[in-house]
């Protein structure tokens, strides 16, 4: 009887999906640029109004979350949270402004990324519904994933554009107003997870 109620149970839970949560922590900038699993995103400032600059910034610790299902093969309720204060741009000045002013850290400290629908583990490319937490702002959009199968491992990387107009983030100047950062960030993220099954 005690076996059946074990067996039972273990069934519930994998029909359930069975958390999973990995955390990427990176010493310096050129870690995180160098890791095979981050989160990065490229922005474009302007000096005194014409000249114009690409930089990217990466974030020195992410989290991931997701719920395994190892009987449909499938993963669910995928969470990314990337705290703030770990945001890099690899220059002190401008990470400070861009923590401080555009990103309000005191209030809120971290950016997350909800993806709850149920997604099948086989090589493929999609399109999934989520919402993007930034600022105290709840953004839905579509995310790209792209699901790779290599060796042991998932492979899943993709990229999106969002705009600091769309999340009431006001860009801040640098410099004491002689530069600023353009609308347009694009959002780029890999990692890789075990498979489980």
């Amino acid at each position: 009887m005690r076996f059946l109620s074990l067996l039972l149970a273990s069934q519930l839970s994998w029909s359930s999906g069975v958390k999973k949560e990995k955390v990427f922590t990176y010493d310096s900038f050129s870690k995180a640029e160098e890791a095979k699993s981050f989160v990065r995103f490229d922005m474009q400032s302007t000096l005194i109004g014409f000249l114009t600059a690409r930089f990217s910034g990466y974030a020195k610790n992410f989290s991931l979350s997701w719920k395994n299902d190892a009987n449909k093969k499938t993963v669910g309720d995928l969470k990314i949270i990337v705290p703030v204060s770990f945001m890099d741009t690899n220059r002190e000045g401008r990470t400070k402004e861009m923590q401080e002013d555009s990103l309000e850290i005191q209030k809120y400290p971290e950016i997350k990324v909800n993806i709850n629908d149920e997604l099948k583990l086989e090589e493929t490319q999609l399109n999934v519904p989520g919402i993007f937490y930034i600022r105290g702002k709840e953004i839905k959009k579509n995310f790209p994933l792209n699901l790779e199968s290599i060796e042991s491992q998932w492979k899943v990387s993709g990229e999106f554009t969002v705009r600091l107009s769309e999340m009431n983030i006001i860009s801040p100047t640098i410099a004491k107003g002689i530069a600023s950062f353009e609308d347009e960030v694009y959002v780029r993220y890999q990692f890789y997870i075990n498979k489980d099954y």
